[in-house]
């Protein structure tokens, strides 16, 4: 495997540690879903699969994390994805694949809290799918190069640190975050039950 592939994969890995106190490692390896062993906590495990890919196939590979989830019980893995176009991103989180468990077990009755958040793959089902982009004929070799802004991909990674300080200690209040370097806007979706409905059915 490339060695600077195997660097961009520890270092967030490293920086997130130092961040969160958490022992948190990079595995230099393609993503598989028996990498996920719920089995060691006796029930009581949390694991956090976060995705900063650009292809629909690796993707696919994360959404099939959420299959270890079983509906109506305690959800054990969140699928937390971050991604970006030249300009723009989102940050999703979700822990459920299917809308009608998310109809039905999402808000337990008397329970006065959210234990159900749609995939991403539900709230955008497009991140499944390729993607034809244009191909200018007007920009440069440098231009075409630099079409990323170079402050996207830590936007993605400052957003995805901040969900994941809420997941850890309390207070997270949002399942959705879009924003705009271009426009300077960020918005975000808040964890009610009309928005998850909403960010699914509309």
């Amino acid at each position: 495997m490339d060695k600077s592939y195997k660097i961009r994969c520890a270092y967030p890995a490293h920086r997130l540690s130092l961040s969160l106190g958490l022992d948190i490692a990079a595995i230099n390896k393609p993503f598989d879903v028996n990498m996920i062993n719920l089995g060691k906590s006796g029930g009581l495990s949390l694991s956090v699969v976060i995705g900063c890919v650009d292809n629909p196939q690796a993707r696919i590979s994360l959404a099939k994390s959420l299959e270890l989830n079983s509906p109506g019980m305690a959800h054990r893995v969140l699928w937390l994805d971050g991604g970006n176009h030249e300009k723009s991103g989102q940050v999703l989180l979700g822990n459920m694949s299917g809308d009608e468990d998310l109809h039905n077990y999402a808000f337990p009755e008397k329970s006065g809290f959210c234990v159900g958040l749609p995939s991403p793959a539900l709230i955008h089902p497009e991140l499944l799918f390729n993607e034809q982009k244009p191909l200018s004929q007007n920009l440069s070799c440098a231009e075409q190069i630099n079409a990323q802004s170079l402050s996207i991909n830590l936007r993605v990674a400052a957003e995805i640190n901040d969900y994941l300080r809420g997941i850890a200690f309390g207070g997270l209040r949002k399942f959705a975050t879009y924003f705009d370097l271009q426009t300077g806007s960020s918005r975000s979706i808040y964890i009610t039950k009309a928005n998850i409905l909403k960010s699914v059915y509309s």
